[in-house]
């Protein structure tokens, strides 16, 4: 984000003033409170700017916002993820974030990602979607499951119960005894993640 120095200069510029305290007092935090929940609505930190800060000050508000908007989409490696939580996980949060030194941006993304590799189904259903763009489902002539050709006529399963998605991820060919089999393993209210886990490591 934009420093004071770089809001100050862009002030001038436009204003003839750096608008300093404004800018301070719109990029501070209050009670574990992040600053932009705080002071960067586009309608009522301007009116709250002038209300303490005088005239001018709605005009550095909204130019303050702008210039933080221009960065951020600057920015598009990092894009911004807005999250809503009770008062307490947050107040957590900046209690974790103080004691060990590091931004809640970066904690928030370290907690995601740990939670990610945790998740067996997530992991099997990139491994699903990876094995699938391979597939011809329309054209084999064998088990996807077990791989022996039978002279019965091979069963479509549809994943995710839709008949009508005849999509690479979500239409395989089964034999009648791999059918039965996964019918029996898979879990009603898990269709995809139990095929997942049974086509992929059952």
């Amino acid at each position: 984000m934009p420093s004071l120095k770089t809001h100050e200069a862009h002030c001038i510029k436009r204003f003839g003033e750096p608008f300093t305290e404004v800018h301070k007092w719109m990029d501070t935090d209050v009670n574990g409170i992040g600053h932009r929940k705080l002071h960067h609505d586009y309608e009522k930190t301007p009116l709250e700017a002038k209300e303490l800060f005088g005239d001018g000050a709605d005009l550095a508000a909204q130019d303050h916002i702008e210039l933080d908007v221009l960065e951020s989409a600057k920015n598009k490696k990092y894009p911004i993820l807005n999250i809503r939580t009770s008062q307490a996980v947050y107040n957590l949060i900046g209690d974790i974030c103080r004691q060990y030194k590091i931004k809640k941006s970066t904690l928030i993304n370290e907690w995601i990602i740990e939670f990610l590799r945790s998740k067996a189904p997530f992991k099997l259903r990139r491994a699903w979607e990876e094995v699938a763009e391979k597939r011809e489902p329309i054209l084999v002539k064998k088990c996807e499951k077990c791989g022996k050709e039978y002279h019965v006529s091979l069963v479509p399963l549809f994943i995710n119960g839709n008949t009508q998605d005849l999509s690479k991820t979500n239409l395989v060919m089964l034999c009648p005894i791999c059918l039965m089999e996964y019918i029996q393993f898979r879990t009603i209210y898990k269709l995809e993640d139990s095929f997942y886990e049974w086509f992929l490591e059952g």
